[in-house]
């Protein structure tokens, strides 16, 4: 297919996306402003008609895709994003199909940026600490999805959110492959139980996916593969270059699939060796290598930010991740309510008396002050006894009582 083909093709989605702004759909959701478009869908910043702000992403696939494939793979994407349960996944309000046949969901509308919007602007643009702050955010949610029977398969810079309120959203579950083990009817049905791709399809970014997927060994992936997929991007965000560069998906998945990463520490040796260290076990070649699971790597996260930082790693997850210094533009993105977060906040020294409170105001640890207060008031009332008693004193002495 040629270069111009795909290019008009591409072009022709994009005008018939816009085509759908100013539609009102269902009745409720007026479509303003289109947000995005990838190879299956386009997203929207939509107002329902009792004015609430969300996103509505419209099932828009290439025409020389199997349909029904991506509606089955659609739909699963609510279903799962829901099933995970944790406030860090994009949660799905609703599915509906509107009146010309498509099927779309709605989601609340997300306020920021993806990583890889970030990483365009500047290739390390995170710190150290700023990266393992967020590699530890994607792990909880994946350790709650594992927990869940439920492998991401995606996990790259696009599908990594950050909102302006300093949480991390993971995205996009349409790739996610479910085996559960339970009793559930609707998963029983298999509706949204999910089935090996095809051996001849291709899916997921090239340059995060692991060796077993480059190899399309579906029987292999589990969930040390998205483990596999966080080492990849910390290794790009460190080093400033992905795992196996290749001028094209072809020589990058071959790469992936027979050759083992780079050492992190051997591209840079700038990058500390705790942190190195998480970042290598998690590429190993051969998944038995890796972090046996999610919450053993973010433990590792953690220890190694109490390393470099001196911090407990008890008060991880009070650390500030202040990401919009620059004011990125602002875009909205399908995903989870931001107030189900709890914001990240600056971590201030014990004395200040001080703690963080959302959107950067400060309240005073009451807590803190308990003690010093308690022994003001008691020596005050010590003081007020003392008054009263020569008061009395004195009166009887001017008139006693015979």
């Amino acid at each position: 297919m040629s270069s111009g083909f795909m290019r008009d093709a591409k072009e022709d989605r994009v005008l018939r996306a816009k085509r759908r702004i100013g539609r009102t759909i269902k009745s409720r959701w007026r479509l303003d402003e289109l947000i995005g478009l990838g190879v299956t869908a386009a997203v929207y910043s939509a107002t329902h008609r009792i004015g609430t702000r969300v996103a509505v992403k419209m099932l828009d696939p290439d025409p020389s895709l199997d349909g029904a494939e991506i509606k089955t793979r659609f739909l699963r994407e609510a279903y799962l994003a829901n099933l995970v349960e944790h406030p860090g996944a994009v949660r799905v309000i609703d599915d509906e199909v509107d009146e010309q046949g498509s099927v779309f969901l709605v989601m609340e509308l997300l306020d920021g940026e993806t990583l890889a919007d970030r990483i365009d602007r500047n290739a390390r643009a995170l710190t150290t600490e700023e990266i393992l702050i967020v590699v530890d955010r994607v792990l909880d949610v994946l350790a709650a999805a594992h927990d869940k029977h439920i492998v991401h398969q995606d996990v790259e810079p696009g599908n990594i959110f950050f909102t302006r309120r300093g949480g991390v959203r993971l995205l996009d579950f349409g790739f996610a492959r479910h085996r559960p083990v339970t009793d559930n009817p609707k998963l029983a049905t298999g509706r949204f139980v999910s089935t090996p791709p095809r051996l001849d399809s291709t899916f997921g970014t090239p340059a995060y996916l692991a060796p077993e997927q480059a190899r399309r060994s579906w029987s292999d992936v589990d969930a040390r593969t998205d483990l596999w997929a966080v080492g990849a991007i910390m290794f790009r965000l460190l080093t400033g270059r992905v795992v196996h560069p290749a001028e094209t998906t072809t020589a990058q998945l071959a790469a992936t699939r027979t050759r083992r990463p780079p050492r992190t520490a051997a591209l840079d040796p700038a990058v500390p060796i705790c942190v190195a260290t998480v970042v290598d076990k998690a590429l190993a070649f051969n998944k038995h290598d890796r972090w046996s699971d999610a919450r053993s790597m973010q433990r590792a996260i953690r220890d190694a930010y109490r390393t470099l930082t001196s911090r407990e790693a008890g008060r991880f997850s009070e650390t500030t991740l202040s990401l919009f210094h620059d004011g990125p533009p602002s875009s909205g993105v399908p995903g989870a309510p931001d107030q189900d977060i709890q914001p990240v906040a600056p971590e201030l020294p014990e004395r200040s008396h001080i703690t963080p409170t959302r959107g950067g105001r400060h309240r005073i640890r009451f807590g803190a002050l308990a003690a010093p207060l308690g022994r003001v008031a008691i020596f005050a009332a010590l003081v007020l006894a003392v008054c009263v008693l020569v008061t009395l004193a004195h009166a009887i002495w001017k008139h006693p009582p015979f």
